[in-house]
């Protein structure tokens, strides 16, 4: 037997024994909140800025009134029709570091901390959040969820992939103490409430 047959050995004969995990308190609110509400109060407190759609209101002259169409614009939302580029049309990451506007679907937000979770499923590259220099994110007001206990049972991630949860414009506040936006990512976070 060689020496790695041996360590392989030794290390399947002394696993420990499985144990179940624990169950898991819900935290649940003893006062009711209307999580819309409370989304964009707390989207607020961390740099975004939210837009709940009134009915007769289109999104596509919304989103253009707060970001006057400039460069490099692209989605994978349905219906927005001011785009510049096709999202499929773009080979390789390094093709997105002129994306000036980027508006994405998002899948529910969490009212407890303003984020929004995004499924790498229906983005075509990964670094498209981040490269842009502005943000939309747009989810719909009965996809708000009260904590981050209830957004990971909806998480149902049945295949390898990626997701990401999202909460605010890109920051830090390690350069001299300074709360500094747009330090490593999008500069501004617009999320759109349907």
């Amino acid at each position: 037997m060689s020496q790695r047959e041996q360590i392989l050995a030794a290390v399947k004969t002394n696993k420990p024994t499985s144990t179940p995990l624990p169950s898991m308190k819900m935290f649940e609110s003893e006062t009711p909140f209307i999580f819309v509400d409370k989304f964009i109060e707390m989207l607020k407190r961390i740099g975004g800025t939210a837009h709940v759609l009134n009915d007769g209101e289109n999104i596509n002259e919304v989103i253009k009134s707060i970001f006057p169409v400039s460069g490099m614009v692209v989605s994978n939302v349905e219906g927005i029709d001011f785009t510049t580029t096709d999202l499929n049309s773009i080979a390789t990451p390094l093709e997105l570091q002129n994306v000036n506007l980027a508006i994405m679907q998002g899948e529910f937000g969490v009212a407890e901390n303003g984020a929004v979770w995004v499924n790498g499923h229906s983005i075509t590259h990964q670094a498209l959040p981040f490269i842009t220099q502005h943000l939309v994110l747009v989810i719909s007001k009965e996809n708000i969820v009260e904590n981050m206990h209830k957004a990971y049972e909806r998480l149902h991630i049945h295949r390898p992939g990626y997701g990401v949860f999202i909460a605010g414009p890109s920051k830090t506040a390690d350069i001299e103490q300074s709360l500094v936006i747009g330090a490593h990512g999008s500069r501004s976070l617009l999320v759109v409430i349907q």
